[in-house]
């Protein structure tokens, strides 16, 4: 099983995958891999062996979505973000600030568009399918209202803040 982030450091977004191999973990961090063993986790001191070559010792302690590390005297502040749940947050957002206009949160491709002009939506009735960083996420409809316009179709890639479904109250 592998669990999917975002983290922001220095107002850069990174893409991290972690899964679990036997007692070891890989760790993707953006196009870079590797495998971490602990050899020690006693709160908040940790250590680990990383790629069977170097040992990596920090001073780690979590709140909420915020972690803060201290590494060789270094210290680093990280947010941590769960991407299903930021994207469903973020479409929201959206659709409520915009009266109904449901954007791309971020830069993906639409895997399927769940409605058609004219129909009728209820507040929280799936509308798009979006894939961002190897994960389907839904999309919602943030109001009750009619489909006035959609601006994609399955297939198509999209940017962040990209207009996808235009909903009007109803």
């Amino acid at each position: 099983m592998s669990r999917q982030y975002t983290i922001l450091i220095d107002n850069e977004e990174i893409a991290v995958e972690i899964k679990k191999d036997g007692e070891d973990f890989v760790v993707q961090l953006g196009e870079q891999s590797h495998r971490y063993q602990a050899l020690l986790a006693k709160s908040p001191i940790y250590s680990f062996l990383i790629d069977d070559a170097q040992v990596l010792e920090a001073e780690i302690s979590f709140k909420q979505d915020q972690c803060d590390m201290n590494i060789g005297h270094v210290p680093y502040h990280l947010e941590i973000f769960d991407p299903r749940k930021r994207l469903l947050s973020q479409s929201e957002q959206s659709g409520a600030s915009s009266g109904g206009t449901i954007t791309a949160p971020m830069p993906g491709k639409v895997v399927e568009v769940k409605v058609s002009k004219g129909a009728t939506v209820q507040k929280g009735t799936p509308v798009v399918v979006v894939e961002a960083m190897k994960m389907q996420n839904e999309l919602l409809s943030a109001i009750d209202g009619k489909v006035e316009e959609v601006f994609v179709k399955a297939g198509d890639t999209v940017e962040s803040g990209q207009k996808l479904v235009l909903i009007t109250k109803g």
